[in-house]
């Protein structure tokens, strides 16, 4: 047990100090023991969440760790075609002027040759804007923290592997196709394909700009500028206007499922930062869990 609070100890004695509230205590309402919800972020590296207060306490009082779909989860999940029709070449779906600008583009960005690779003259312009998208955040996170975070283990990952070293269960609010689902839903898959192409022009046409908000999405993370983080929110290129409506629907099953997680054991709940922020049309988890009779409250 020692050797694994020194290596979580090492996680949180380095990086920036974060004071707002991502870590919430969850009591009450028949509980017999408190837990405890952990706000993350994907592309921040593990050690900003450095002297978040009352988290290391949290891990030692952990008997679980949940996330939002647990490591041991073995779900099959379709494949999303993000693939154009057969004889149906990526550039050609563009007017020439357009065609030369996506090329300059995705060039300089991926040192790819969409004419010529044979991946990328397949995939429709929603998969190619996809790709774009995560490569821009790796970009930002770069600029931001000096890394790269593909490949990386995110902090629910790493405490769920802890736990089951330490013998302790993980479980997983939902299963790794119900989260395809929604992210499906989040995210327009079937678009039509004039939109798709509308949107990814629309993307490298203001690249600059979106680059610029990612990297402040990311500094908001960094300083808990829950406020800033909101704003950000619902205004990804392929974002579906409903995304509002999706979240709702994932809050709740999230809210459905984790009472009888948490009356089991004394809980570290690891999930994205959104589920601890209401927005004007959406609830957050914490919200939900208020009005089923939990007393939740930040650590301070």
């Amino acid at each position: 047990m020692k050797r694994y609070i020194t290596i979580l100890l090492s996680f949180l004695l380095f990086g920036t100090c974060l004071q707002a509230q991502l870590l919430w205590k969850i009591s009450g309402n028949g509980l017999s023991k408190p837990s405890y919800i952990l706000g993350m972020y994907t592309y921040a590296p593990m050690n900003s969440i450095d002297k978040i207060p009352g988290l290391l306490e949290a891990c030692r009082a952990m008997e679980q760790v949940c996330g939002e779909v647990a490591i041991t989860d073995s779900t099959q999940v379709e494949k999303i075609n993000l693939e154009l029709p057969e004889g149906t070449t990526f550039l050609s779906l563009f007017e020439e002027k357009d065609q030369q600008l996506l090329r300059t583009f995705i060039k300089k960005l991926y040192s790819i040759d969409v004419l010529t690779d044979p991946t990328y003259s397949k995939m429709s312009p929603l998969g190619v804007l996809a790709s774009i998208e995560a490569i821009d955040f790796n970009l930002s996170a770069e600029k931001m923290f000096g890394h790269m975070h593909a490949g990386k283990t995110t902090f629910s990952d790493f405490m769920q592997k802890m736990a089951i070293d330490l013998g302790l269960p993980v479980k997983g609010l939902v299963s790794k196709a119900t989260k395809q689902s929604y992210e499906v839903q989040r995210y327009d898959y079937d678009m039509p394909l004039k939109k798709q192409k509308k949107a990814l022009l629309d993307y490298v046409l203001h690249f600059s700009k979106v680059y610029e908000a990612m990297v402040q999405e990311l500094q908001a993370y960094q300083t808990q500028d829950l406020d800033t983080l909101k704003l950000h929110w619902y205004t990804s290129c392929i974002m579906k206007k409903n995304a509002k409506k999706t979240d709702n629907k994932e809050m709740q099953e999230w809210a459905n499922n984790l009472p009888p997680i948490i009356a089991s054991r004394s809980t570290l709940v690891i999930l994205p930062v959104r589920a601890l922020v209401d927005i004007k049309g959406r609830r957050s988890l914490l919200t939900l869990l208020k009005k089923q009779g939990y007393t939740v409250e930040p650590i301070k």
